[in-house]
C-alpha cells in the first residue's frame, strides 16, 4: 500500500513538473510563433491532463472507500469477538451456578425431611431455570461463533476485492503514465518542428 502511495506521489510530482515546463515553454516560444498556432496542441494536452487527474482522483476515492469498508468490518469483527468472549464468561458462570445448585439439590434430596422437601422443590425450580439459561447461553454462543465466522469471511472477501482493485488501479495508472509520456514526447517533438 505504501508503494502504491509512493508511486502516486511520484506521478503527481511528474505532472507538476510537466505543467511547470509546459507553462514556461509557451513564454519562451511566444516571440517565435503566434499564439494561435500553439493553442490546439496545448488544449489537447491540457484535456489529457485533466482526464488523467480525474481518473487518478476517482481511483483514490475508490481506494479510500475500500479502506473504510475494511476498517468497518474489522471493528464489527472485534465487537463480535468481544461479545463472544463475554458470552463464554456468562456461560461458565451459569454452568458453575448450575453445578452448585445441583450439589445443593442433591444434599437436600438426601435429607428427606419435610421442610427439606419444600426447599428441594424450590431448588429444583431454580435448577430448571438455571439449565434453561445455560441452554440460552449456549445458543447465543453458537450464534456469535457463526457471526464471527461470517464477519471473518466478509473481511477476507473485502480484502481480496480491495487487492484486485488495487492491482487494477496500478495497471491503469501505469498505462496512464505511459500515455502521458507519449503525449508529452509527441507534443515536444511537434514544438521544434513549428519553430
Amino acid at each position: 500500500m505504501q508503494a502504491k502511495q509512493a508511486q502516486q506521489e511520484r506521478f503527481r510530482q511528474r505532472l507538476e513538473k510537466l505543467r511547470r515546463e509546459k507553462a514556461e515553454q509557451p513564454e519562451r516560444d511566444e516571440a517565435v510563433q503566434p499564439a494561435e498556432s500553439l493553442a490546439p496542441g496545448e488544449e489537447g494536452f491540457r484535456k489529457s491532463l485533466r482526464k488523467l487527474e480525474k481518473k487518478l482522483a476517482a481511483q483514490n476515492e475508490r481506494t479510500a472507500e475500500e479502506k473504510r469498508r475494511s476498517r468497518q468490518l474489522a471493528l464489527e469483527l472485534k465487537a463480535a469477538r468481544q461479545a463472544g468472549y463475554e458470552a463464554r464468561q456468562q456461560l461458565a458462570d451459569r454452568e458453575r451456578q448450575c453445578g452448585e445448585l445441583q450439589r445443593a439439590a442433591a444434599d437436600m434430596e438426601s435429607s428427606r425431611q419435610a421442610y427439606a422437601e419444600e426447599a428441594a422443590a424450590s431448588l429444583r425450580e431454580q435448577l430448571a431455570h438455571a439449565e434453561e439459561q445455560v441452554e440460552e447461553q449456549r445458543l447465543i454462543q453458537l450464534f456469535l461463533q457463526g457471526t464471527i465466522t461470517e464477519l471473518s469471511h466478509r473481511q477476507k472477501k473485502t480484502e481480496k476485492r480491495h487487492q484486485i482493485e488495487l492491482q487494477r488501479m496500478e495497471s491503469k495508472t501505469a498505462a496512464s503514465q505511459k500515455l502521458l509520456q507519449q503525449t508529452l514526447l509527441h507534443a515536444m517533438s511537434i514544438q521544434p518542428q513549428r519553430s
